[in-house]
């Protein structure tokens, strides 16, 4: 999978309406780092800093060593080791050096360019008021109506990314079903799944998920209660996941 896919798949995990405008926000704030913030520029003197304070903190080791053992060396009236003075001057000119350059890169200038406040908080603000309009109105947010078909492009997006709406389904299995009944909702797949922990959810709605363990069947049941019955009416469409397994399927 691409970047862009890795992407994607973690942005699955938000509501379909937040989804467009959240990728919107990382596109734009990416962009904005890299050419008007310096970031390549940043992101490379920041590892080469790292670089630098590794490569002292590793010299430190021989001038340790050899401190502890001069010392040692002087309290018994001994001259310090040829050896060991000649390795701790160019153990020590080395650090001095690189201890140098860091102090050079420490005074790097970047632009000072503002963020797109406006814009990005436009864009937030959006996704917003989306997330409530669409998540409040289900005539709105039909995949017959104009609000509906955008985020049906934006679903198609992510199908062509790789990532985020990719829908499968196990080889050699029937595609699940929901079936409503006056008092409960009967979710079946395949026998493979029995003992797994599937998932169910009105698309766009994914924080009303809830967790069925599956029979030996691969059959559960959603009792519906006067909580959750307006979440689950005929003809929408709710996305079931399990493992191996993600689909869209129409409650009947």
């Amino acid at each position: 999978m691409n970047a862009l896919g890795w992407l994607l798949d973690d942005l699955s995990f938000l509501p379909l309406w937040v989804r467009p405008w959240t990728l919107s926000l990382l596109v734009l704030a990416a962009v904005w780092f890299v050419f008007f913030r310096s970031g390549p520029k940043r992101v490379a003197v920041l590892g080469l800093r790292l670089v630098l304070l590794a490569g002292v903190v590793v010299l430190t080791v021989p001038l340790a060593v050899e401190y502890t053992n001069t010392r040692r060396r002087r309290e018994a009236g001994k001259s310090p080791g040829q050896v060991g003075a000649a390795v701790s001057e160019v153990a020590e000119a080395i650090s001095l050096n690189l201890a140098g350059v860091d102090r050079r890169l420490a005074k790097t200038t970047y632009p000072n360019k503002r963020w797109p406040r406006k814009t990005m908080a436009l864009l937030a603000g959006a996704g917003i008021l989306s997330w409530i309009v669409f998540a409040a109105s289900p005539a709105l947010a039909a995949p017959t109506a104009v609000g509906g078909k955008a985020y049906g492009w934006y679903r198609d997006f992510e199908q062509w990314a790789g990532g985020g709406a990719r829908i499968a389904v196990p080889d050699e299995e029937a595609v699940p079903t929901l079936i409503g009944r006056k008092s409960d909702v009967i979710l079946s797949t395949s026998p493979a799944h029995h003992g797994e922990i599937a998932q169910v959810s009105p698309v766009g709605q994914e924080k009303r998920a809830i967790r069925l363990l599956l029979d030996r069947s691969g059959n559960a049941v959603i009792h519906l209660t006067r909580a959750n019955s307006a979440t689950y009416v005929r003809g929408d469409v709710y996305l079931i996941q399990a493992k191996d397994l993600r689909v869209l399927v129409r409650l009947q």
